[in-house]
Parts: structure tokens; sequence; C-alpha cells
């Protein structure tokens, strides 16, 4: 009985076996199956870029003369209503745009068509079409993309000004990037003077953003549509996914190497520098959490000042992160390490009695001192409390301040009446008192006085007090009846 019982399970675990073994088998076919589309597709796009580039390249002999642009269409209002639509083109227009181009001619309005293309406001899904359409005017006209060249160059010559609209400038850069680059690939513009407009672009992002840290999604645009292709980069997720069967990734080579390496470093160098700042962030987040523990220790709850700040603080470092493992892919670069804290630093959270601000700097900050303003008016302003005191127990001393002025006016008036000392006389001019007018203060007086001004006081303090006690006993009697 306990041999069939082994025999029944080592079957059982067998098929078991069999059937975990089948399905790693069709997975990683499945895998291999999305391998091989992966790889077709960089292939058919490398390959439709090279000859949109190609195509591009060669239109020096093919043209049309002066005679054939004769015969298209050169009338005003229609060639006038062409040129202001390129000013608000979108993709959805391409094919009534490629439409109307066949069929005009455009010889007198070239400088205004690569004015209005350049300075378009465009999206990123209109990026395409501006780029089809510039392409068409290139194998048409000669002269149109050394203007819409010099267009651009107007636009992003003078760099990112600390005092400009971020969210417009951001938008104008990104924008400003994917359309250069896509016109430096397909060889619409001379490839030097593209790249050094494109890189001075870049460069001047780069550096704003090490400042402020403002236009991540700026770079981050600019890698996910042209790094591929300008910095010869591939996606970690494809090139792994490729590594795994064996297959080469296909690399597009349309600039030349060491252009490449140029973009390249410059995207990775600062992406480098987004590392620390990302380190910094989650450092500080850690701090912020740690001193939020703290106040709910010391008060049980935060203030709404505090929520507000913590929950902005958090999406804007959720959307940093976010943004941050993303490029790493697109960079095959590694993410860097995120320290978390450990139960037991979460445990030795405490109170800091010299630091409330929970700093762990030596440095004293006093502006992190207290947690709102009402804590530190409590501590730090004074209470006048005068008005919480009986008026009583001022009245001896209102008594005797009252006395020493009115002693002093007598003294004043007695000093204006000797007779023989004129107004502008002083003291110093009067006759000398005699010694039977001159008469030594005794202090034993003075300390009487004093002690009758205190037995005062205290008397009426005290008769205060019996009033006042007399009073509530009235007043529980009456409660009591």
């Amino acid at each position: 009985m306990e041999g069939s019982k082994d025999e029944s399970k080592d079957v059982v675990r067998e098929k078991e076996d069999a059937d975990e073994n089948e399905e790693e088998l069709k997975k990683r076919e499945e895998e291999r199956q999305c391998a091989l589309q992966v790889a077709e597709e960089i292939k058919s796009k490398i390959q439709a870029k090279m000859e949109f580039r190609q195509k591009n390249k060669n239109t020096a002999g093919n043209r049309p003369d002066q005679d054939a642009l004769r015969k298209l269409d050169g009338s005003v209002k229609k060639n006038n209503a062409f040129v202001k639509k390129l000013r608000t083109l979108t993709e959805q227009q391409r094919s009534v745009l490629s439409s109307d181009f066949e069929g005009l001619n455009l010889s007198k309005y070239i400088q205004e068509t690569a004015i209005n293309i350049a300075e378009a406001k465009l999206k990123i899904s209109d990026v395409g079409c501006a780029v089809h359409i510039s392409s068409l005017l290139h194998q048409r006209y000669a002269e149109f993309s050394s203007m819409l060249l010099e267009e651009l160059q107007k636009i992003y010559s003078k760099g990112i000004s600390r005092d400009a609209d971020k969210s417009a400038t951001m938008t104008k850069y990104r924008i400003g990037l994917r359309f250069l680059g896509e016109l430096v690939v397909g060889g619409i513009v001379e490839e030097d003077i593209g790249t050094a407009l494109l890189m001075d672009m870049l460069m001047a992002v780069v550096r704003s953003d090490q400042e402020t840290h403002n236009y991540l999604t700026v770079v981050l645009s600019f890698a996910r549509h042209c790094a591929e292709d300008v910095a010869g980069i591939v996606p970690r997720k494809q090139r792994v996914l490729l590594d795994k069967f064996g297959m080469q990734f296909p690399v597009c080579e349309l600039l030349p190497a060491e252009r490449r390496e140029e973009f390249r470093e410059v995207i990775c160098k600062h992406f480098g520098c987004l590392k620390k700042y990302l380190l910094h962030e989650h450092k500080n987040m850690h701090k912020r959490e740690k001193k939020n523990r703290q106040i709910l220790q010391a008060k049980g709850e935060l203030s709404k000042e505090r929520i507000e700040e913590n929950e902005a603080a958090q999406r804007s470092y959720e959307k940093l992160l976010t943004s941050m493992s993303t490029l790493a892919d697109i960079l095959d670069e590694d993410m860097p390490e995120l320290p978390e804290e450990t139960p037991q630093e979460m445990s030795l959270d405490s109170i800091d009695i010299l630091l409330p601000s929970g700093n762990s700097d030596d440095v004293f900050d006093p502006t992190s001192l207290w947690e709102d303003d009402l804590t530190k008016s409590f501590y730090e302003e004074i209470t006048d409390i005068k008005p919480f005191v009986p008026a009583i127990l001022y009245e001896g001393k209102k008594r005797s301040t009252s006395e020493s002025s009115d002693k002093d006016k007598d003294k004043d008036k007695d000093t204006a009446a000797v007779p023989g000392r004129s107004k502008g006389e002083t003291e110093t001019d009067s006759p000398a008192p005699s010694d039977a007018d001159t008469k030594t203060p005794d202090p034993g007086e003075d300390d009487k006085e004093l002690e009758k001004e205190i037995e005062v006081t205290e008397e009426e303090a005290a008769m205060a007090l019996e009033e006042d006690e007399s009073r509530l006993e009235d007043e529980d009697m009456e409660a009591i009846v």
C-alpha cells in the first residue's frame, strides 16, 4: 500500500514538473517572437529614415526649373492662404497641406513660409507634419533650408533667460529640440550648422536644469525621441530582450560617430548630476518624515499648512523618481541606490530638546525652531499681566509717586520765591545758607515712612481679600437657598 502511494505521488510530481517546463518553454517562445518583432520594427524604422534622408540629400539635380514652376498656380490669394495655414499647422492637416502645395508656385513666398514654420505653435504630435512640409519645400526650393535654419537660430541663439516664463520656455525647447533633431537626421538642413545649433540648444537646457532642476521633462523628451538617432543610445529594455536570444541590436548610424559620441556624453553626464539631485531629494524626504513623526509624538497632529507642504513635496518627489527611472532605461544607465530607513532607525526617533526642529546638523537654525507661528508667539511674546492683577495693589505705588512729585513742586516754588534772585540766576549765584538753615536728613525718618506705606498697602490688600471672601460666601448661600 505504501509503495503504491509513493508511486502515485511521483507520477503527480512528474506531471507537475512537465507542465511547468511546458509553460516555461511557451513563455520563452513568446519572448523570442517578441524580440524578433522588436528587431524587425527597429530595422524598418532605420530603413525608412535612411530613405527619407537620402531623398532630401539628392534633391540638388531633381528640383523643378523655372518653366515648370510657372505652370503652377502663383495667385496671391491662394499662396497667402497656404502661408497663413503654416502658422497653425497640425498633423490632421498633413494631407490637405500636401495637396495644396503640389499645385502652388511659392517662389515669392519662401521667406514667409520659413518664418511661419519656425514660429508655428506646434505640439509634439504636430512635429511630424512640420518636418514633412519642410521636406517638400526643401525638395522644390533650394534656398528654403538655409532660411529655415536662419530663423531657428534667431529664436534659440539667445539661450534661456532666468527671468523667462518656465512653462513657456519648457514647451518651446521641447518642441524645438524635437523639430531640429528631425530636420538634421532627415537631411533637410545643413548638417554641420544644424548639429551645432542642436548642441547649443541642448546645452542651454542642461545648464538651466542643473541650476533649477525644472527642465528634466525637456531632457527626457529629447532622449525619448532623438537619442537613438542623434546619440546612438540603445534603450536598456530592448537591448536586454535581444541579448537574451543572442540577437544584435540594429544601430542607427545616420550621423557621424564623433557627433553621436558628443551628444551621448552631454546627456549621460547630465544624468549623473540628476542622480545626485535625486539622492538629495530622497534624503530630504526622510528628514521630512522624521520631523512629522516627532511632531506627532509631541502634539498628536500636524498642522494644515504642513500637511499641504508634505503632499506637494511627495508629489514632486514621485514625479522626479518616475522621470529618472524612464530616463535611465532610455540611456541604458543604472538608477542610484536609494537608502531606506530601517525599523530600528524609525524606533529611535525622539524629540531633540536642544534642536526641536529635528535637524541633524550641528549648526542651529533659528528659523526652524518653532513648528508654527502660534507656538512661536506663545514662547516669545510676553503677555502684559497688569490688566489681570487687582488695581488696589498699585495704589500704594501711585500714592508714593504722587507725594514725591508734590514735594518736588513745592521745593521749586520755595526756590522761586527767594528774594534777590532773578529768573536767570542759578543756585550757585544765591547766598550760601547758614548753619541754622542747613539740616541733615535723618535716614531713620525715610525708613519709618516706607514702613507706614507698606503697612497701609498690606492692610488695604487684606481688606480687599476679606471683601472678596465675604462676597463669595454670600453667593454660595444664595445658590444653596
